[in-house]
C-alpha cells in the first residue's frame, strides 16, 4: 500500500488525511514494536502529524473508525497467512476434528432445543387448560346473571302484582269502613233509646208515654170492633 503526503494548506485548515495514510501510520507502529492492542487512534494521530506531515488539528474522534478498519484488515490478513501456511494434513485434522465438534455442539444445541420445546409446549397446554378453564367460567357466570337478571325481572314483575292487589284491598278497605261508619249511624237512634231506658230518671217518663200509646191504640181498636 502505498502512502501519499498532504501539504499543508495556508488557509488554515488542516490538511486531510487518508485510509492509505492511516494504514501506513499503523504499520510503522507496528514495524516499531507497539502491541496492536496498544495501538489507537491517539497513537496513529501522532504518526500522522510528525512522521507524516499531517497537521497536529486534526480530529482524534474521526480516526477512530478507520483505524479500527485497518486493524481488523490486518488481522484478517495475518490470519490468511497463517492458515495457507499450514500443511494439508494438518488442516485436514483440524477440520476433522472441527467438524466433531460441530457435531457434537449441534447435538447438545438441539438436545437443549428439544428440552426447550417441550417445556414451551408443557406452558402452551397448561395455557391452553387455562384458558379453557376461564371460559367455562365465564359461560358459568354469565349464565349465573341471566338466572340472577330473570329472577329480579320475576321479583319485579311479582311486586307490582302485590302493589295493585294491595291497592285493591285498600279501596275494599276504606269501603269497608264507610259502610261499617253508616251502619253505626243508623243504628244509632236505637242504641240511644236502650241507653235512655236504662236511665232510672227517665224510665217513668218513657212508660208513661209507653201506657198513653199502647191506651190510644186500645181505643182505635175498640171504635173499630163497634157496629
Amino acid at each position: 500500500m502505498t502512502t501519499t503526503t498532504d501539504k499543508k494548506n495556508t488557509g488554515g485548515r488542516p490538511p486531510r488525511y487518508n485510509l492509505e495514510q492511516v494504514h501506513a501510520a499503523i504499520i510503522r507502529l507496528i514495524n516499531g514494536g507497539t502491541p496492536r492492542d496498544e495501538i489507537d487512534a491517539a497513537a496513529v494521530k501522532t504518526v500522522l502529524c510528525e512522521q507524516l506531515g499531517i497537521s497536529k488539528g486534526i480530529d482524534i474522534r474521526s480516526l477512530e473508525s478507520p483505524v479500527d478498519h485497518v486493524l481488523a484488515s490486518l488481522a484478517e490478513e495475518e490470519e490468511g497467512r497463517l492458515i495457507g501456511a499450514l500443511p494439508e494434513k494438518a488442516r485436514a485434522s483440524v477440520e476433522s476434528i472441527v467438524g466433531a465438534m460441530t457435531r457434537e455442539l449441534q447435538l447438545l444445541v438441539a438436545q437443549q432445543n428439544a428440552v426447550c420445546l417441550a417445556k414451551a409446549q408443557e406452558e402452551c397446554e397448561e395455557l391452553r387448560r387455562d384458558k379453557t378453564n376461564a371460559n367455562w367460567r365465564i359461560k358459568e357466570l354469565e349464565t349465573k346473571v341471566r338466572d340472577q337478571s330473570q329472577q329480579i325481572e320475576e321479583i319485579s314483575d311479582l311486586s307490582e302484582r302485590k302493589q295493585a292487589e294491595n291497592a285493591v284491598l285498600q279501596s275494599d278497605m276504606a269501603e269497608l269502613r264507610n259502610e261499617i261508619e253508616h251502619l253505626r249511624r243508623a243504628v244509632n237512634p236505637v242504641d240511644q233509646l236502650l241507653s235512655e231506658l236504662k236511665k232510672s230518671e227517665a224510665r217513668d217518663e218513657i212508660r208513661s208515654v209507653i201506657s198513653e200509646i199502647m191506651s190510644g191504640i186500645a181505643d182505635c181498636e175498640g171504635e173499630q170492633s163497634s157496629p
